[in-house]
């Protein structure tokens, strides 16, 4: 069962880790994770305030990472299927 529920994020590429595009580090709180997520990152390349052609994509992936972050099952399974901190 826990294959089927890490696939998706064992295939992630590794440019793509969801604290990198945060910028947090793997220990961060789920209070860090909302801050940087609604203070800095989703105002900054929101597609409607932010005009240039890579923010949409940007804001795709900042909003993925924090869908996985802040919710603490779908992060401790990211961070099983990454093995952050190792």
């Amino acid at each position: 069962m826990l294959r089927l529920l890490t696939r998706g994020f064992a295939e992630l590429k590794p440019q793509h880790c969801y604290y990198k595009v945060l910028n947090l580090p793997p220990y961060c709180s789920v209070t860090d994770v909302r801050v940087a997520y609604l203070l800095d990152l989703a105002k900054r390349f929101h597609p409607d305030l932010n005009k240039s052609p890579e923010a949409a994509s940007r804001f795709g992936e900042i909003q993925k990472a924090y869908e996985v972050l802040s919710d603490d099952d779908s992060r401790r399974l990211y961070d099983q299927a990454n093995l952050v901190g190792k």
